[in-house]
């Protein structure tokens, strides 16, 4: 049976930092199953603990290790050696490992802002193997400037309480208001960090972007938690805006793209058909018209909407809009010439 690291006490599996103990023994396994051994130097460098701690940390590496590895009770000079036990299943050698290791690292640095700074407190950024490592991430990093950072990190602060906070923050529209949340989560999706939260005021859930919390974040009391809603939970990477528009809606995808738009899986419940031509359909659920738009003009204009007429009359007018833009450039630009 496959064993995994502990989660700190009272902690769930959807609380995403790891406690300090989770990171100790984590890096602790991890270079033990690299190296075959590991210094207590190290260690002290790395978390500031004492002998005594290295030497408890070890012995919950030997629950674990059950039956398929021993670590010898006594340390030679400070360093741990990692024992086989007889019979078990011996791990991939070291060069496979340390691969791991790089994948991992690599991982860190593709997804970038607060993924990389949680992969690296659980598993080390010092393992990255040298050369190049064959599973690659391209493609936008979310942006997590110095107050989107501070943002995040006093948020996670909160929901750790749990405790109330208040802020001011600014709609799409160019409106402030003051809102008063409990916080739960925050998830990144087109490179933009989101809270989700219950507004007290609205007394409903809501989602706020963290590049559009403006000033200060207080602390106004603690709070039971509630079970956050199901769609909130959701790892689509379309249809997560919330509004009030729950809709199918169907593309026509021409077969230019049609192999690339309908391997991916942008939601579990999206239905796709193809055609003897080798166009396709797809048919998605969204609760915002702009989103679901906006997912077909990524394709433009080898992905269209058709239906229903709602969402067709929405991307027909965006169509137009974008071709006036452009009218209007090419005049400027034919005035100063």
């Amino acid at each position: 049976m496959r064993q995994h690291l502990p989660l700190p006490e009272g902690a769930s599996s959807q609380e995403r930092a790891p406690s300090e103990h989770v990171a100790r023994i984590g890096w602790l396994l991890l270079s033990l199953m690299c190296h075959g051994s590991v210094e207590y130097a190290l260690y002290r460098d790395r978390f500031g603990k004492s002998k005594r701690r290295f030497q408890d940390d070890l012995k919950k590496i030997r629950e674990i290790g059950q039956g398929r590895f021993i670590i010898p009770g006594r340390t030679k000079g400070g360093r741990a050696l990692l024992q086989f036990a007889a019979g078990a299943r011996i791990p991939e050698p070291a060069a496979r490992i340390g691969r791991a290791y790089g994948t991992l690292s690599n991982l860190a640095v593709a997804l970038g802002g607060a993924f990389e700074q949680e992969i690296h407190t659980a598993v080390g950024s010092q393992s990255r193997e040298s050369g190049v490592a064959f599973l690659q991430l391209r493609g936008p990093k979310p942006s997590m400037s110095e107050r989107v950072a501070q943002v995040y990190s006093e948020l996670e602060s909160a929901a750790s309480g749990p405790a109330m906070i208040e802020f001011s923050y600014r709609t799409n529209r160019g409106d402030r208001s003051m809102r008063r949340v409990e916080p739960y989560l925050v998830f990144v999706r087109a490179g933009r960090y989101y809270l989700v939260a219950y507004d007290l005021a609205r007394r409903d859930w809501r989602q706020f972007a963290l590049d559009a919390i403006l000033g200060k974040l207080t602390k106004v009391g603690t709070f039971p938690k509630r079970a956050v809603p199901p769609r909130y939970l959701s790892d689509a990477a379309v249809g997560w805006i919330t509004g009030n528009f729950p809709s199918n809606v169907t593309y026509s995808v021409s077969p230019l793209v049609a192999a690339a738009v309908t391997s991916q899986r942008w939601q579990a419940d999206q239905r796709v058909v193809s055609l003897p031509d080798g166009a396709a359909e797809i048919t998605l659920a969204f609760c915002d018209v702009g989103e679901a738009v906006r997912w077909a003009m990524q394709f433009a204009p080898e992905v269209i909407v058709k239906a229903p007429p709602e969402v067709v009359s929405a991307a027909e007018a965006t169509a137009q809009s974008i071709a006036i833009a452009y009218q209007k450039l090419r005049k400027e630009r034919s005035i100063a010439g």
